[in-house]
């Protein structure tokens, strides 16, 4: 008899963290998520918003300019290697971003996503199909989406940001997760879906604004 019938196995958790924040909060992350025997991978990833003069920074973080295509490009295709080279049948996939300094931790998630829905690698050239052929790669589903650092929202207008946040993400999504701060509070707006994008449940939590709450935020996942 096999000494592990009967054991509980737990799925992978492979986490692709794309972020624009100092140093020592992404580590504190990085060493509360490797307390989690069930999470073994993890892909970190330090987007960068371009040196800018103030009025540039100012649109860029607006999302009104565009971060330089090398950066955005680099951040996709780093995350999609790591997942696809990595990804066995019945692993998590989590994405989690913080958009606290910048929107494009999220624009690249969003890039990411579609990308794993559809199929297809980010170093490929966009073109339409033969029709009746289908040229594109195996799916790879997504367990969870989750964002850090939206600010300005408050508990009564975060229905309406959930609806823009699942809009932007391809079907298919079982959990979408975001964190909201202000000046002294912050929330995290907690939904599980089914196969056909349906609210199951759903869950409103409130947290320290602090900087940490990411770090609380992560058991969400």
């Amino acid at each position: 008899m096999d000494g592990n019938d009967g054991a509980v196995q737990h799925a992978r958790k492979l986490l692709v963290y794309v972020h624009d924040v100092p140093v020592y909060v992404s580590q504190a992350l990085m060493d509360r998520m490797a307390q989690n025997d069930t999470l073994q991978l993890v892909h970190e990833h330090r987007l960068r918003a371009p040196r800018a003069g103030p009025m540039d920074r100012l649109l860029i973080r607006a999302g009104l300019k565009d971060l330089q295509k090398s950066a955005l490009d680099n951040a996709v295709s780093q995350a999609h290697a790591f997942i696809t080279s990595k990804y066995q049948k019945g692993d998590q996939i989590v994405i989690l971003v913080d958009t606290s300094d910048s929107a494009y931790p999220r624009r690249a998630a969003e890039i990411l996503a579609r990308h794993l829905y559809d199929g297809t690698r980010p170093d490929e050239p966009s073109k339409v199909p033969n029709i009746g052929i289908d040229t594109a790669g195996p799916r790879i589903p997504i367990h969870c989406i989750c964002v850090v650092g939206e600010v300005g929202l408050s508990i009564d207008s975060s229905p309406k940001f959930y609806d823009d946040l699942k809009s932007s993400f391809p079907p298919g999504i079982e959990r979408i997760i975001f964190l909201v701060r202000s000046a002294d509070v912050g929330w995290t707006y907690s939904t599980t879906l089914d196969a056909g994008g349906a609210v199951v449940s759903k869950e409103v939590r409130v947290v320290s604004a602090h900087c940490y709450s990411i770090i609380r935020a992560y058991k969400h996942l």
